[in-house]
């Protein structure tokens, strides 16, 4: 039986294995480690209220900040891993040694950078976390040109906002036709209309 439990990964997931654990009835330590400046939260919001800047951050939370402490979770924010030690816990950049015996893996996915020349230039975003979503709502802010790599939805949202901000908008799309990968052509068309009657 586990004492001690280190969670790995501060998204959804981490979030919701420690509030579960309590839920169940654990009682031993839960540390949460992440690299974010945030308690654990969801991301769907991140594309849509959150960067209209009609729901606040704290909505974005799966908890209040006080949850933690009172739920005797301890969160490791800013912080990275560096190293998985089997059967002692894991090591990070700030806390050096955390004991545990029971290590949950919740890092979740990557952002794929997109391999093109000027990939790194100052108005190249990546929306992923808290902090990207606040930069891109900055410049979106400010009425730009905008284009945006990827006719999912993320890109659609991303696109529908930028419209409402006055902004020139462009979605490249490597596909034929938007939302190729999740819907029938028929909604693919659908959306595309809805989108251009936007112009």
């Amino acid at each position: 039986m586990s004492d001690s439990v280190v969670i790995i990964g501060g998204g959804h997931a981490g979030g919701q294995a420690a509030i579960s654990l309590r839920q169940e009835g654990f009682q031993g330590s839960i540390t949460i480690v992440s690299r974010e400046n945030y308690p654990p939260y969801e991301r769907p919001g991140l594309s849509k209220g959150f960067l209209l800047n009609q729901i606040k951050l704290e909505q974005l939370y799966l908890r209040k900040k006080n949850f933690y402490s009172e739920k005797k979770i301890l969160l490791k924010l800013q912080e990275n891993v560096e190293s998985i030690i089997p059967g002692i816990g894991v090591s990070t950049d700030k806390s050096g040694l955390i004991k545990a015996d029971s290590i949950i893996l919740a890092t979740g996915g990557k952002t794929k950078k997109i391999n093109i020349p000027g990939n790194g230039l100052a108005g190249v975003h990546y929306l992923r976390t808290i902090d990207d979503a606040i930069n891109i709502r900055k410049i979106l802010n400010n009425g730009p040109k905008v284009s945006i790599i990827g006719g999912g939805y993320i890109g659609l949202e991303i696109a529908a906002i930028a419209q409402q901000k006055n902004c020139t908008t462009t979605i490249i799309e490597s596909e034929n036709r938007l939302l190729a990968r999740s819907v029938s052509p028929e909604i693919s068309n659908f959306f595309t209309k809805l989108h251009l009657e936007k112009v």
